[in-house]
């Protein structure tokens, strides 16, 4: 049911486009931590016999929006229900600190094979050995979910934990020397092999004040000032970097080009990252240029 109820809501996204979740975002903020709470309610109700325990830490209140997040929580729960037998305990653990929340799902059921992890959040995809099982359910639940936690520029991954247990975790991080976002999270960490998704640098201080109004050198050089901070929240070093995105507004190859290559460096130095640089028409009233980047670290 609570698959259903999932995809009835998510439906209603373009799947084929990360963006288009988070158009349909309503986000306030909130305690994750009452979230897990809620879904964990709801989950006792329906499985009154099944053992769950729950690990909560006091976490940092987020923007976002409550009813997709708690229903991507109560998806895995029931996941994690349906894939392990019902006398195994089901684990929620969320852990955080004045920067970062994250919240796993841990089960002791049939496992994934790690040829499926790559696959875990694939439309329609379930492992070879959950096609045994009654389980019911087309393989979106998990796709879906991943599309709503995106949206809000968070990760969803899935792992191998001890032994047979499995783990899908959600990592958010607004470093304290960046300005903390509305609408989303500056830094994203995803375990496993750590892929690092950095979101839109803008040319703003500590305090969310735009920097360098008119100047475009001046805002080159803070947003990639901003990029080296969140990656380094991250545990992550430019060198890290595989790719960044460029955005500048009504962009001139001749006239821009020289000056990002000039902040660019003051960070990344001799290392060259892919990056794409895309003119667009606007962004926020006086702003000219961001920068998002992902890096790559060794688990």
């Amino acid at each position: 049911m609570t698959e259903c109820v999932l995809s009835g809501k998510l439906s209603r996204l373009d799947l084929a486009q990360a963006d288009a979740a988070g158009a349909t975002l309503r986000c306030e903020p909130t305690d994750l931590g009452e979230l897990v709470e809620q879904a964990a309610i709801r989950f006792r109700k329906l499985h009154p016999s099944r053992v769950m325990t729950i690990e909560r830490a006091p976490a940092p209140r987020l923007s976002v929006d409550r009813v997709l997040v708690r229903r991507v929580i109560e998806s895995l729960l029931d996941n994690a229900r349906k894939y392990s037998e019902p006398d195994s305990p089901i684990a929620v653990t969320l852990t955080a600190s004045t920067t970062m929340a994250r919240v796993a799902v841990t089960d002791h059921g049939i496992g994934i094979d790690e040829a499926d992890l790559a696959r875990m959040f694939t439309p329609f995809f379930r492992s070879d050995r959950s096609r045994t099982r009654t389980t019911g359910g087309v393989g979106l639940g998990q796709m879906l979910a991943k599309r709503v936690v995106e949206g809000h520029s968070w990760a969803a991954t899935a792992s191998r934990g001890k032994g047979d247990s499995e783990q899908v975790t959600l990592e958010c991080i607004n470093p304290p020397n960046l300005p903390t976002p509305d609408t989303y999270t500056q830094v994203v960490v995803a375990t496993g092999t750590k892929l690092i998704f950095v979101a839109g640098q803008e040319p703003e201080d500590l305090h969310g004040k735009l920097v360098g109004r008119g100047d475009f050198a001046a805002q080159a050089r803070q947003v990639f000032d901003n990029l080296g901070r969140a990656l380094a929240a991250a545990g992550a070093l430019p060198k890290h970097v595989a790719r960044i995105t460029i955005y500048v507004v009504d962009y001139r190859r001749d006239d821009h080009l020289p000056i990002i290559e000039a902040a660019r460096v003051t960070l990344f130095g001799d290392h060259k990252p892919a990056d794409v640089v895309v003119g667009i028409a606007t962004l926020s009233p006086g702003y000219l240029i961001e920068v998002d980047a992902v890096a790559v670290l060794d688990a």
